[in-house]
């Protein structure tokens, strides 16, 4: 029995966009506790520190680098999952409670996998020459790997752990999973392009804001065209693998060198991304066709993509991102400008902490 027929459009009208500004509150909340989760992270990093160095050092990342980057590297994983393993584990709840999937693991020839992340990670490198480019624009430092001058293989492991493997998984779920998939009612557009700038902002600095906004826009095309997230995953994972090899192998390179070497990489993958595009143009042509709404509502597209950009959670929390990277852009600058104002103040702050701010 169809039980629809018996309520007012209206009413129907009105239910949808109770759902729907429910599902935006869920993904503004994630994306806001991803921020949140970090305070009792930086809690225990001056209250460790505290403890076990006698008061001499606030910074337990620091204190236990005396103990190798093995243990510097693990503490720093810790930290990671629980920064993300917090807002996952609500994420899955909220879609619980809003009967969303997140797993969406639908089989896909592997010919097929190959040539899109081809072209997955030939976009990547597109996207990193125009975050490079943004960033030279506005006079942002480039934001290099924390990786130590002890080059073993066991510091490769871990690289590659915290920096490709648990963004990978952590990431893609709450990002390309839970966020993306709470939006989807409001149509794949919106949803996509919504979760791209969550993930962008949440990286909160300007170097990285451009990149990561065209990578998860990437990432999430992928997820809607094929139905897998692990294929996303498996791009995100290749895309920090290839900047960890990079960074590890070439540490010395010069400035031309490294030119050089940034101009082969994108002809190199350019070509591929291009033999991967033709391959599916000519025998998956629907996995690299555009994305559409699709979805039967009885709200229009306007009124579904506006109740979502302008939720107050989401709102909020891309205008709080955006001033904080505003502001740690500024910041080098506006110490410099301070130092110049006032040099008695930061002379004395030269002899409490040698070596003066870390910026300026």
């Amino acid at each position: 029995m169809n039980t629809t027929a018996c309520v007012p459009e209206e009413e129907l009208r009105h239910q949808e966009l109770a759902r729907l500004k429910r599902r935006s509150n869920y993904a503004g909340g994630v994306a806001w506790l991803i921020m949140a989760s970090q305070s009792p992270i930086l809690l225990v990093e001056v209250i460790g520190a505290l403890i076990l160095s006698g008061g001499v050092s606030t910074s337990l990342t620091l204190w236990l680098d005396q103990y190798g980057t093995a243990v510097t590297a693990i503490w720093g994983m810790i930290q990671y999952i629980v920064m993300l393993g917090v807002p996952l584990g609500v994420g899955l709840y909220f879609c619980r409670k809003t009967d969303t999937t997140i797993i969406v693991n639908q089989k896909i020839p592997a010919t097929h996998a190959i040539a899109l992340l081809s072209v997955g990670l030939s976009m990547c490198v597109v996207g990193n020459f125009v975050a490079s480019w943004f960033s030279d624009w506005v006079g942002a430092e480039p934001i290099s790997l924390p990786l130590s001058d002890d080059r073993t293989p066991l510091v490769l492991l871990l690289s590659l752990v915290s920096t490709a493997v648990l963004p990978a998984i952590f990431e893609e779920l709450v990002f390309r999973g839970v966020i993306l998939q709470l939006l989807r009612p409001a149509g794949d557009v919106t949803a996509l392009v919504l979760s791209s700038v969550l993930f962008g902002m949440t990286h909160g600095n300007v170097e990285q804001i451009p990149f990561a906004t065209l990578f998860g826009l990437a990432c999430g095309y992928f997820v809607l065209k094929t139905g897998n997230i692990y294929l996303g995953m498996v791009l995100h994972f290749l895309n920090n693998a290839v900047a960890v090899l990079y960074d590890f192998f070439f540490p010395d390179l010069s400035a031309p060198e490294a030119i050089a070497w940034n101009y082969l990489l994108f002809i190199g993958m350019a070509l591929v991304g291009l033999i991967g595009w033709l391959f599916l143009h000519s025998r998956a042509p629907q996995a690299i066709s555009p994305v559409y709404d699709g979805v039967s509502s009885w709200l229009t597209r306007s009124r579904r993509r506006w109740t979502c950009w302008l939720n107050p959670l989401i709102v909020t929390f891309i205008v709080f991102m955006a001033l904080m990277a505003a502001f740690e852009a500024i910041l080098p600058s506006l110490l410099t400008s301070l130092q110049e104002l006032w040099p008695s103040s930061f002379a004395m702050w030269e002899e409490i902490a040698p070596g003066g701010f870390p910026y300026g």
